[in-house]
């Protein structure tokens, strides 16, 4: 079993599960959070090798140690679904307190910080406020701005 370890959050999505293909093949052993392993994408990562499926709450606090424990590397992509900014700022604690080295947050910008008559997007300005958070916790992190251009063009 490969000796670098990524935990993966929200790993049915389009971001982490590929973050799970690609980490996987190149010799780490991947941590995959799920909420059900009953889907196509769950059941896909289930078979494939140096994956192990995680199902749960990302409110479970005991579940969450497990995912962070000795990993080295972790992706998160925070979704609508409960309590974002909580849900967010309780990982990036926990994956501080596990000692991850790196920590990569899927995030957007808050257009509202730009100027007057910039409109905040719920969606968006909720994960900003979770990258602040991140940011002045001191966890060596790396914010990732999904490009949402390709979306509707399938």
């Amino acid at each position: 079993m490969p000796t670098r370890i990524i935990a993966l959050v929200n790993t049915a999505g389009r971001q982490a599960a590929s973050v799970a293909r690609v980490a996987a093949a190149v010799g780490y052993h991947v941590r995959a959070q799920v909420n059900s392993k009953d889907g196509p994408v769950a059941r896909e990562l289930q078979n494939l090798e140096n994956v192990t499926v995680i199902e749960g709450s990302l409110t479970d606090a005991k579940l969450v140690a497990e995912l962070f424990a000795g990993a080295h590397r972790a992706f998160v992509n925070t979704i609508p679904w409960g309590d974002e900014i909580a849900i967010g700022k309780s990982l990036a604690d926990a994956a501080k307190k596990a000692g991850v080295q790196h920590y990569i947050y899927s995030s957007m910008p808050d257009h509202g910080i730009y100027g007057k008559g910039w409109p905040s997007l719920p969606m968006w300005s909720v994960k900003f406020t979770v990258e602040n958070y991140i940011r002045q916790a001191s966890i060596v992190a790396h914010q990732y701005y999904d490009n949402d251009a390709h979306r509707g063009t399938d």
